[in-house]
Protein backbone atom coordinates (compact mmCIF):
# COMPACT_ATOMS: atom_id res chain seq x y z
CA UNK A 1 0.00 0.00 0.00
CA UNK A 2 0.99 3.17 -0.42
CA UNK A 3 -0.09 6.44 1.32
CA UNK A 4 0.86 9.73 0.07
CA UNK A 5 1.17 13.17 2.75
CA UNK A 6 2.07 17.00 1.69
CA UNK A 7 4.84 17.66 4.06
CA UNK A 8 7.52 20.89 3.45
CA UNK A 9 11.59 20.56 4.20
CA UNK A 10 11.94 23.26 6.73
CA UNK A 11 14.24 24.65 9.26
CA UNK A 12 14.78 22.81 12.46
CA UNK A 13 15.13 23.60 16.34
CA UNK A 14 17.86 22.96 19.08
CA UNK A 15 19.66 19.74 19.20
CA UNK A 16 19.07 17.76 21.99
CA UNK A 17 21.35 15.78 23.44
CA UNK A 18 20.32 11.69 23.65
CA UNK A 19 22.02 8.67 23.87
CA UNK A 20 20.87 5.53 21.98
CA UNK A 21 20.28 3.05 24.47
CA UNK A 22 17.23 5.74 25.85
CA UNK A 23 15.20 5.04 22.56
CA UNK A 24 16.09 1.49 21.08
CA UNK A 25 13.80 -0.46 22.89
CA UNK A 26 12.14 -0.36 19.35
CA UNK A 27 13.77 1.43 16.49
CA UNK A 28 10.86 2.77 14.69
CA UNK A 29 12.82 4.18 11.46
CA UNK A 30 16.19 3.96 10.85
CA UNK A 31 17.58 7.05 8.91
CA UNK A 32 20.11 6.24 5.92
CA UNK A 33 22.33 8.91 4.69
CA UNK A 34 25.09 8.19 2.17
CA UNK A 35 27.99 10.80 3.04
CA UNK A 36 30.78 12.22 0.53
CA UNK A 37 32.05 15.42 0.67
CA UNK A 38 29.65 16.79 2.11
CA UNK A 39 31.30 18.92 4.09
CA UNK A 40 29.19 22.47 3.29
CA UNK A 41 25.75 21.19 4.17
CA UNK A 42 26.17 17.79 6.70
CA UNK A 43 26.30 19.96 9.87
CA UNK A 44 23.28 21.23 8.56
CA UNK A 45 21.27 17.80 7.86
CA UNK A 46 22.49 16.13 10.71
CA UNK A 47 21.39 18.91 13.02
CA UNK A 48 17.61 18.12 11.57
CA UNK A 49 17.63 14.54 12.01
CA UNK A 50 18.49 15.07 16.00
CA UNK A 51 15.77 17.04 16.42
CA UNK A 52 13.14 14.81 14.80
CA UNK A 53 10.12 14.79 17.16
CA UNK A 54 10.16 11.17 16.33
CA UNK A 55 12.85 10.12 18.90
CA UNK A 56 12.73 5.82 18.29
CA UNK A 57 15.39 6.21 15.87
CA UNK A 58 18.45 5.14 14.75
CA UNK A 59 20.78 7.50 12.19
CA UNK A 60 23.47 5.05 9.82
CA UNK A 61 25.80 7.52 7.97
CA UNK A 62 27.77 5.57 5.40
CA UNK A 63 30.76 7.87 4.63
CA UNK A 64 31.92 7.05 0.54
CA UNK A 65 35.14 7.85 0.51
CA UNK A 66 35.38 11.51 1.30
CA UNK A 67 38.46 13.29 1.25
CA UNK A 68 36.82 16.93 3.05
CA UNK A 69 36.13 17.48 6.31
CA UNK A 70 32.65 14.78 6.20
CA UNK A 71 34.29 12.23 8.39
CA UNK A 72 35.55 14.87 11.19
CA UNK A 73 31.88 16.25 11.19
CA UNK A 74 30.67 12.66 11.67
CA UNK A 75 32.74 11.66 14.30
CA UNK A 76 31.60 14.67 16.49
CA UNK A 77 27.89 14.06 15.95
CA UNK A 78 28.52 10.44 17.06
CA UNK A 79 30.03 11.38 20.47
CA UNK A 80 26.74 14.08 20.60
CA UNK A 81 24.62 11.47 20.22
CA UNK A 82 25.12 7.62 19.81
CA UNK A 83 21.74 6.88 18.39
CA UNK A 84 24.35 7.85 15.12
CA UNK A 85 26.12 4.45 13.54
CA UNK A 86 29.05 4.96 11.21
CA UNK A 87 30.05 3.29 8.54
CA UNK A 88 32.74 3.68 6.16
CA UNK A 89 33.47 2.63 1.93
CA UNK A 90 35.41 3.01 -0.56
CA UNK A 91 34.18 5.72 -3.46
CA UNK A 92 31.28 3.77 -4.73
CA UNK A 93 28.36 6.26 -4.75
CA UNK A 94 25.28 6.62 -3.14
CA UNK A 95 23.18 4.19 -4.15
CA UNK A 96 25.63 1.36 -2.93
CA UNK A 97 26.04 3.47 -0.09
CA UNK A 98 22.32 3.26 0.66
CA UNK A 99 22.50 -0.33 0.22
CA UNK A 100 24.88 -0.82 2.52
CA UNK A 101 23.51 1.48 5.24
CA UNK A 102 20.31 -0.87 4.73
CA UNK A 103 22.31 -4.14 5.06
CA UNK A 104 22.41 -3.48 9.25
CA UNK A 105 19.19 -1.40 9.32
CA UNK A 106 16.72 -2.12 12.51
CA UNK A 107 14.29 0.27 12.15
CA UNK A 108 10.25 -0.45 11.49
CA UNK A 109 10.51 1.88 8.31
CA UNK A 110 13.35 3.02 6.56
CA UNK A 111 14.50 6.69 4.98
CA UNK A 112 16.93 7.93 2.67
CA UNK A 113 17.58 11.44 3.00
CA UNK A 114 20.81 13.12 1.27
CA UNK A 115 23.66 14.77 3.11
CA UNK A 116 22.74 18.01 1.30
CA UNK A 117 18.78 18.13 2.55
CA UNK A 118 17.35 19.15 5.86
CA UNK A 119 14.18 18.33 7.69
CA UNK A 120 11.11 19.70 9.49
CA UNK A 121 11.09 18.49 13.40
CA UNK A 122 8.21 16.95 12.57
CA UNK A 123 9.01 14.91 9.33
CA UNK A 124 9.66 11.42 10.68
CA UNK A 125 6.80 11.34 12.73
CA UNK A 126 3.86 12.47 10.44
CA UNK A 127 4.87 9.86 7.74
CA UNK A 128 5.43 7.23 10.38
CA UNK A 129 2.22 7.99 11.64
CA UNK A 130 1.22 8.11 8.36
CA UNK A 131 2.31 4.81 7.59
CA UNK A 132 1.28 2.83 10.77
CA UNK A 133 -2.49 4.73 10.01
CA UNK A 134 -2.82 3.16 6.95
CA UNK A 135 -0.56 0.05 6.95
CA UNK A 136 1.35 1.25 4.16
CA UNK A 137 4.44 0.06 2.57
CA UNK A 138 5.46 3.51 1.56
CA UNK A 139 4.38 6.68 2.06
CA UNK A 140 5.61 9.59 -0.13
CA UNK A 141 5.99 12.98 0.99
CA UNK A 142 6.65 16.71 -0.82
CA UNK A 143 9.22 19.35 0.09
CA UNK A 144 10.45 22.76 -0.88
CA UNK A 145 13.69 24.00 -2.60
CA UNK A 146 16.10 25.93 -1.36
CA UNK A 147 17.70 28.20 -3.65
CA UNK A 148 21.11 29.01 -2.42
CA UNK A 149 21.98 32.09 -4.80
CA UNK A 150 18.68 33.62 -4.00
CA UNK A 151 18.71 33.07 -0.36
CA UNK A 152 14.71 31.83 -0.30
CA UNK A 153 12.54 28.68 -0.06
CA UNK A 154 9.80 28.00 -2.78
CA UNK A 155 7.47 24.83 -3.09
CA UNK A 156 8.67 22.08 -4.89
CA UNK A 157 5.48 21.19 -6.61
CA UNK A 158 7.64 18.83 -9.14
CA UNK A 159 8.22 16.46 -6.03
CA UNK A 160 4.37 15.13 -6.07
CA UNK A 161 2.12 15.51 -9.22
CA UNK A 162 -1.17 16.07 -7.23
CA UNK A 163 -3.10 15.26 -10.57
CA UNK A 164 -1.56 11.39 -10.34
CA UNK A 165 -3.48 10.93 -7.07
CA UNK A 166 -6.25 8.44 -7.16
CA UNK A 167 -9.47 9.34 -5.85
CA UNK A 168 -8.94 6.53 -3.17
CA UNK A 169 -5.52 6.83 -0.68
CA UNK A 170 -3.89 4.41 0.24
CA UNK A 171 -4.19 2.31 -2.97
CA UNK A 172 -1.32 -0.12 -4.90
CA UNK A 173 -0.19 -1.69 -8.05
CA UNK A 174 -3.10 -3.88 -8.36
CA UNK A 175 -5.67 -1.00 -7.70
CA UNK A 176 -3.86 1.88 -9.68
CA UNK A 177 -1.04 0.35 -11.81
CA UNK A 178 -1.24 3.51 -14.41
CA UNK A 179 -0.71 5.46 -11.05
CA UNK A 180 1.70 3.85 -8.90
CA UNK A 181 4.75 5.06 -11.01
CA UNK A 182 3.91 8.89 -12.30
CA UNK A 183 2.82 9.78 -8.82
CA UNK A 184 6.47 11.20 -7.65
CA UNK A 185 9.96 11.40 -8.61
CA UNK A 186 12.18 8.44 -9.04
CA UNK A 187 14.66 9.95 -6.09
CA UNK A 188 14.88 8.29 -2.46
CA UNK A 189 14.53 10.98 -0.44
CA UNK A 190 11.01 12.15 -0.18
CA UNK A 191 9.40 8.40 0.74
CA UNK A 192 9.49 6.31 3.72
CA UNK A 193 9.87 2.52 2.97
CA UNK A 194 8.47 -0.47 5.31
CA UNK A 195 11.52 -2.48 6.23
CA UNK A 196 9.76 -6.06 5.58
CA UNK A 197 8.98 -4.97 1.85
CA UNK A 198 11.87 -3.69 1.01
CA UNK A 199 13.62 -7.41 1.44
CA UNK A 200 10.56 -8.64 0.43
CA UNK A 201 10.63 -6.66 -2.82
CA UNK A 202 14.81 -7.31 -3.10
CA UNK A 203 14.76 -3.63 -3.51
Amino acid sequence: MCAIMESGIFPYGSIPSLGRDFFMEKIKVSVIVPVYNAETHLEQCLSSILCQSLKEIEIICVDDGSDDRSPDILKQFQQQDNRIILLNQNHLYAGTARNYGKSIAKGEYLVFWDADDYFEKDALKEMYEQCVKDDADVCICSGRQYLEDCGYEVPASRYIRKKEIPETVPFNAESEPDHILSITVEAPWNKMFRRTFIEQMNL
